[in-house]
């Protein structure tokens, strides 16, 4: 999952390399910030689900929630 996340990031960048219009790179270098953020909350979600049960150290609201992907 958090693969997938960086690949989308990494896709937006790559238009806003290509893009002349300041408006649309700014919105798809957001759009790349939230996918990383999302990666790495998949990626945190994954860790905290390989500790050993009784052995959770993740706070109140951390981890095990969906991350939604954006349209």
């Amino acid at each position: 999952m958090a693969e997938d996340y960086r690949a989308q990031a990494e896709k937006c960048r790559s238009l806003a390399r290509r893009m002349t219009d300041d408006r649309a790179i700014d919105a798809l270098l957001k759009l790349a910030d939230e996918y990383d953020s999302r990666a790495e909350a998949a990626r945190d979600a994954q860790i905290v689900g390989s500790i050993p049960e009784g052995d959770d150290h993740s706070g109140p609201g951390e981890g095990g929630e969906p991350v939604p992907r954006p349209e």
